[in-house]
């Protein structure tokens, strides 16, 4: 996300090659704040960051969601870029695809993960609220299934 141009030959170029791209917002929002960078300017960098992020997008670049924690909370890290890249535009259904099948595809695993059907790995959670509605449903959590089972419950209800 730090880099906010490219020649449009090489945004082709990406896209061409089915090369992915994993932006991190977090992390140039934390070197941002970490900076002390000031307020307008933090906003105007992230707003440029959205915006060339969206082009790549929109130009058929592959994108993939990461965190780079530490320097966003583990965990919550990939929310949080989820989250970034549904306010650089991206439709809440693209940004589930990306965090689902697009990174079982990065990580070459595409086979077994990142699709709920037969044979692939049941790794699920069940939210209260819709995500196609709102990327921030992926914050109510009820529970988490891991290889079928589920293992975790919020407040362990």
């Amino acid at each position: 996300a730090s880099i906010e141009s490219l020649p449009e030959s090489l945004i082709q170029e990406t896209a061409t090659r089915g090369t992915f791209v994993t932006p991190t917002f977090g992390e140039l929002y934390t070197v941002l704040v970490l900076s002390r960078t000031d307020d307008d300017v933090r906003v105007a960098r992230m707003r440029d960051a959205y915006k060339f992020i969206l082009r790549m997008f929109e130009g058929g670049v592959r994108l993939a969601a990461g965190s780079d924690a530490p320097l966003v909370p583990y965990g919550d890290g990939l929310v949080q870029e989820l989250e970034h890249l549904n306010r650089a535009g991206i439709s809440a259904a693209d940004v589930l695809r990306i965090g689902t099948m697009n990174n079982a595809a990065y990580l070459g695993r595409s086979d077994r993960l990142g699709r709920i059907t037969t044979g692939y790995q049941a790794d699920l959670i069940l939210l209260r609220e819709n995500p196609l509605e709102s990327v921030a449903a992926l914050r109510t959590l009820q529970w988490v299934m891991r290889n079928g089972v589920i293992v975790a419950r919020p407040g362990g209800r």
